[in-house]
């Protein structure tokens, strides 16, 4: 069906005065159409836009459903990865344990069949690793054995009986040594040692001898301060430190002139070839600092003043 379409005439002068209300008609009939027409598009519009925000959260949704089954799978390989490593670090901790413990075995068998022998010390057609190096390989194996273990309390037990029967062997030649050189130590007032040169043979023997202690200390020079000084700390303990006519606690002077000689008599030699001059006095000094110490528990404010003077 066909629209009818409105043709206005203007065939009067009356038809012209109602031109203006028909304009003002046709206007608003237009704005109205244009109005229309502009909240239609406007919806238009907002329904795209509100369609595009729904499919964005649609597929925001499905990468948080995703990624949060990426994260349980992660985290379930992780928990195994753990798990793995775990047992990986345990296997390795009682695989290390063990070859420790072989390993000990072995090298207390060494010091063993070294200890057996006639004469302790090596010869040129010995081809066993000396004492003080298997002792030190025994400390690196030791080192690995942990603390919480049965075995680590009885290692211990073995491996300081190790070091005091090498350091006693090693010690004890040493002394000999140097007792046969210079009458070490010199403990009678004026003795002191001077005018003494070591050299050739006898320099290298007391050179390896004073390597060998330091390797038994882990390279430091412990062992060797303790060697030298032992003399000493036996002469002071038995006349000073137990009944003797000399230990008179009225005259503490008659030990400290005592420490002063052997300071006096030995010090420059033991600067000379041990390099341990300080060492050396401290722990003779020490001796009368102990015995002081221990003695001023007992002592009478008179016997107390003699000992300042």
């Amino acid at each position: 069906m066909e629209t009818e379409e409105t043709f206005y005439t203007f065939d009067t002068t009356e038809d012209l005065e109602e031109l203006p209300t028909l304009i003002s008609e046709l206007e608003l009939q237009l704005s109205s159409i244009n109005s229309k027409l502009e909240n239609d598009n406007t919806k238009n519009v907002l329904t795209k836009n509100i369609n595009e925000i729904e499919t964005l959260l649609e597929q925001g949704r499905d990468e948080i459903c995703d990624a949060t089954e990426t994260l349980e799978n992660t985290e379930s390989e992780f928990l195994i990865c753990k798990e793995t490593v775990l047992e990986r670090r345990i296997l390795q901790t009682q695989n290390e344990y063990i070859t420790g413990i072989e390993n000990i075995n072995f090298l207390l068998d060494q010091i063993t069949k070294i200890n057996k022998k006639s004469d302790f010390r090596r010869n040129s057609q010995d081809s066993s690793l000396p004492p003080e190096q298997i002792y030190a390989s025994l400390c690196s194996e030791f080192e690995k054995i942990p603390v919480y273990t049965e075995a680590f309390e009885e290692v211990e037990k073995l491996v300081h009986t190790v070091h005091e029967d090498i350091y006693k062997n090693i010690s004890l030649e040493l002394i000999a040594k140097l007792e046969n050189l210079v009458k070490y130590p010199r403990v009678g007032r004026k003795d002191k040692i001077q005018d003494t040169k070591i050299d050739g043979p006898d320099l290298f023997e007391l050179r390896a001898l004073k390597h060998k202690l330091e390797i038994l200390a882990n390279n430091t020079n412990t062992d060797l301060a303790r060697c030298l000084t032992s003399p000493f700390k036996k002469r002071f303990q038995a006349h000073f430190c137990k009944k003797s006519s000399v230990n008179n606690p009225a005259h503490p002077e008659w030990w400290l002139s005592k420490l002063l000689d052997w300071i006096e008599n030995n010090l420059e030699f033991i600067c000379e070839y041990f390099n341990l001059g300080v060492e050396f006095a401290n722990v003779i000094l020490k001796l009368g600092h102990d015995k002081t110490e221990n003695e001023l528990k007992f002592l009478s404010d008179q016997l107390k003043l003699n000992l300042v003077d």
